[in-house]
This record gives C-alpha cells, sequence and structure tokens, in this order.
C-alpha cells in the first residue's frame, strides 16, 4: 500500500508478484470485487483477500484505516 499509495494499485502490484497458491486466487477475487461489484467497498475488498489470520488481518485494518484517513483529509500516523 505505502508503494502504490491506493488500494487497488496495492491489489495490481500484489496479483503480479503471487502467481501461485491460495494467494493467487484471493487477489484477483479481491481485485475484481474492487472493479466490478455494486458496491465496491474496501471492507468486503479486505475479505476476499484474507486468509482469516489475525497477522494479515491485523494489516489490512491497517491499510484500512490509511485508506479512510486519506479520503478524509485527516493526518497519517505511521
Amino acid at each position: 500500500y505505502c508503494t502504490t499509495g491506493d488500494i487497488r494499485g496495492m491489489l495490481l502490484l500484489l496479483q503480479s508478484k503471487w502467481e501461485k497458491g491460495t494467494a493467487a486466487k484471493r487477489i484477483p477475487a479481491a481485485l475484481d470485487y474492487l472493479e466490478n461489484s455494486r458496491y465496491r467497498d474496501y471492507e468486503t475488498t479486505f475479505f476476499y483477500l484474507s486468509d482469516q489470520s489475525a497477522d494479515v488481518d491485523t494489516i489490512l485494518q491497517k491499510i484500512l484505516e490509511k485508506e479512510v484517513r486519506k479520503q478524509k483529509g485527516l493526518v497519517c500516523k505511521g
């Protein structure tokens, strides 16, 4: 996320890095939801992306918080 500055860019970058395994299936599903769904919300996008582990969910929550701060014009924390 820090490299691309947005969630869509992050997903595209992840997709180019992971070509095998379960992540390679989750990333396109998340990207498809973000681009083509009716709601295009980040929470559901991250549900598709997550493997439901605590570590991944913590990272995704931090990314979501950064995106909300960016959209609301709030100062980003670390």
